[in-house]
């Protein structure tokens, strides 16, 4: 049996997660006072080949220069 181990703040923020989804940001919506950032959270392997998520995963962890 697969387990998954969560925990979340007490406004239901995800702090920590064993189970391996990208947090990802978006523009939720545009107002008179800016943009509005949104979240959730992608499975990559729904979406992407093993071969892209290695490249993808070096890429956005890869330090700044």
């Amino acid at each position: 049996m697969d387990s998954e181990v969560v925990v979340f703040t007490g406004g239901h923020e995800l702090l920590f997660n064993t189970d391996n989804y990208w947090r990802c940001s978006y523009t939720k919506y545009k107002d008179e006072n800016g943009y509005h950032v949104g979240y959730g959270y992608i499975k990559p392997e729904d979406w992407f080949s093993e071969e892209e998520i290695k490249e993808i995963e070096e890429y956005i962890c890869r330090p700044a220069t």
